[in-house]
Order: C-alpha cells, then sequence, then structure tokens
C-alpha cells in the first residue's frame, strides 16, 4: 500500500484461514514501511502535472521498484507467498468523471517478484456508479468488527458508521498530507506528537477559509481528490503569512471540526441514537497526541479505542491482502452502501505468474 501522504511502500505477509470461503482466522505475520527513493518520491508528488508518456514511464518504473521491494520482502520472510495484493499509487481519483488512476505496472511487478499479483481495486466499483472509496470499511467489517465508528487519520481523513443493515462511509477532510506539508517547512517528515502544533495558535481568518471548501458541506457517499489539496489547501497555507506552528494548529482544529462535524451529522441522518459510541481509531496521525487530545475535545460523547502499534501502522496493507483474498473467492470487495455503486461489486484485475 502506497498512501498519499508519500511516507512510502507498507508491506505485509497476512494469512487467512478459510472455511467454505468464509475467514475463520487472520494472522499478520510479517509488516515493513520501505521508504521512497528521494527522485522516485519527487517524481510522484509532482505526477498530475507531467505528460502522458512521463506519466506512463513513471507507472512503469514505479511498478519495477515495488516488484523489488517485494521479492526482497518476501525473500526476508523466508514464507511462501501465493498472492501479492497491489493497491498502487493513486495519481487522480475522479469519480463524478467516473475514473480513477493508480499507477505501480503489475505487470513489472510480477516479472521482478516471480509472484502473482491482484490490482486496480476500484475500477469496477466506479463503472456501476460509485465512488471508488473508501475501501477501509472492508477490513473493518471482517478483521476488526465490534464498532459503531472507524476513523482513518491517513492523508485523507475517513470515517465509517456500522450498524446491523448497512455500512455508511466517507472522506472527511484532509490530514497527514497537511500536516505532513507544513512538517517540511521545518525540514521534518511529520511533527512528531504534534508538538510544533501545540507550541502554535489558532488563526480564525485561515480556518474560515479552509472550512469554506465545498466538499465539506456535500452529502455522503462522497470521496476526496488529492488535487482538491493541490487546487484548495495546499494555495491556502502557502499564501498564510503566519508561522509554521499556527498553521499547524489551525489544521489541527480543522481536521477534529471537520470530523466532529460530519461524524455528528452522520449520525443524525442516520438515526442513531445509542448515548456512549465507541470509535476505533487507526492510521499515522493517531500518533499525533495533539490531533487526538482535540479529536477527543471535540467528541466529548464517544469513546475512543486504538488497536495495536502494527495494526495502527499497516491497517491499509492488511486490507490489501484482504481485498485480495475476497477477490480471488471472488466475494464483494467493495460494498455499494459505502460507495454509492448500483451494487456490491467484486473489483481486482489479477496478473499471473
Amino acid at each position: 500500500m502506497s498512501g498519499s501522504s508519500l511516507d512510502g511502500l507498507d508491506l505485509a505477509v497476512v494469512e487467512f484461514e478459510l472455511s467454505n470461503k468464509e475467514i475463520k482466522a487472520w494472522n499478520l505475520l510479517k509488516a515493513k514501511e520501505v521508504k521512497f527513493p528521494k527522485k522516485l518520491k519527487d517524481r510522484l508528488a509532482i505526477a498530475t502535472k507531467i505528460s502522458a508518456k512521463e506519466l506512463a514511464l513513471l507507472d512503469h518504473e514505479l511498478g519495477i521498484w515495488m516488484g523489488m521491494v517485494s521479492n526482497e520482502f518476501i525473500g526476508e520472510t523466508k514464507m511462501e507467498v501465493d498472492y501479492i495484493a497491489s493497491h498502487g499509487h493513486t495519481i487522480f481519483h475522479m469519480p463524478s468523471d467516473g475514473f480513477t488512476k493508480q499507477i505501480g505496472s503489475a505487470a513489472a511487478m510480477v516479472a521482478l517478484s516471480g509472484t502473482s499479483v491482484i490490482c486496480d481495486f476500484r475500477s469496477i466499483d466506479l463503472a456501476h456508479g460509485g465512488q471508488g472509496a473508501p475501501l477501509a470499511p472492508i477490513v473493518e467489517h471482517y478483521l476488526y468488527p465490534g464498532y459503531e465508528l472507524y476513523l482513518n487519520l491517513g492523508g485523507i481523513a475517513n470515517i465509517s458508521l456500522h450498524s446491523k443493515d448497512s455500512i455508511i462511509a466517507f472522506d472527511v477532510c484532509p490530514a497527514n498530507q497537511i500536516l505532513n506539508k507544513l512538517a517540511a517547512e521545518k525540514n521534518l517528515p511529520f511533527d512528531e506528537g504534534g508538538c510544533f502544533a501545540a507550541n502554535g495558535k489558532l488563526n480564525n481568518e485561515l480556518l474560515e477559509k479552509l472550512e469554506a471548501d465545498p466538499f465539506l458541506a456535500e452529502d455522503y457517499p462522497k470521496s476526496l481528490d488529492n488535487n482538491t489539496l493541490q487546487e484548495y489547501y495546499f494555495p491556502l497555507f502557502d499564501q498564510s503569512p503566519i508561522s509554521t506552528e499556527d498553521k499547524l494548529a489551525t489544521a489541527v482544529q480543522f481536521i477534529a471540526n471537520s470530523l466532529a462535524k460530519a461524524i455528528n451529522k452522520s449520525l443524525s441522518k442516520e438515526k442513531v441514537t445509542a448515548t456512549t459510541l465507541n470509535l476505533f481509531v487507526s492510521g499515522g496521525g493517531t500518533f499525533n497526541t495533539y490531533l487526538i487530545e482535540k479529536i477527543k475535545l471535540a467528541l466529548p460523547a464517544v469513546d475512543l479505542h486504538f488497536p495495536s502499534k502494527a495494526d495502527i501502522n499497516f491497517k491499509e496493507a492488511i486490507l490489501m491482502a484482504l481485498l485480495g483474498l475476497l477477490r480471488i473467492l471472488d466475494k464483494p470487495n467493495s460494498f455499494a452502501s459505502v460507495t454509492g455503486a448500483s451494487k456490491d461489486t467484486v473489483n481486482g484485475s489479477i496478473y499471473k505468474s
């Protein structure tokens, strides 16, 4: 899994025990993160602005690198791996236009790793009128059940509301992509623990501009395109004359406010009346203690629950393994109630070794 925050490539070996095509047990055997080589990371950061030929070349070269890294990782584990499930790196996600684009050539990965690859986990859903996102409710439903609410604090923050009858889920707002961009002003990959944000002051003028994004008021199902960050959010921070600390403090408050509004709105719309609600929190932003404090303050009636560090770090890689497994089993790996598609769909293209 390669996330929108460009942290690197997450790899996980996941073992599933099956009975009559049902998952009886699962285990995360080994996992690691591999940072992108600087030149590759720099090219991925501007991939929306390059030519079609350059994008095709980047797709091929990323696939070669991902295949090499996967092959090395499999060698390190000394395990027999049946399939690689690869999300690829999202360049465009434009469900309103009916398409999404992830790069990282599966053919190149097969050639370099010698292992069959399953990829393209969004396109069938989009073809049936869905958003192709978010995918997280699948892993929540199958592998982390038992909570009413789920929050993923990744490059983009998304939430899920699970009931007996259905699951609704949607992207809420930018999260780590903004925080990491601001941390880069301090020559850091991220604001560890939210320390710089905690030393900043809220800037209401910037907060009002951030909260004016029309996407925030849209009804779900919905998903946020990375280009919105480049075109709307990043310029607001770039043009603001305030300190980096104040920008970070304002960004954290914006994320907490947006999540609280989205969760309360969805609870009201879905007529959820429980007095106590449990929220399962995962994603890299979970380690930002200042952000978590602000979310707790914004949602006083919700109890936050956190999985193990391995689950937080590699939940999305585990998700990819699950999506690949469901594809092999020919079972839906995208839910219509989440994406707005006309039906549940089985997504994934298989490249045989």
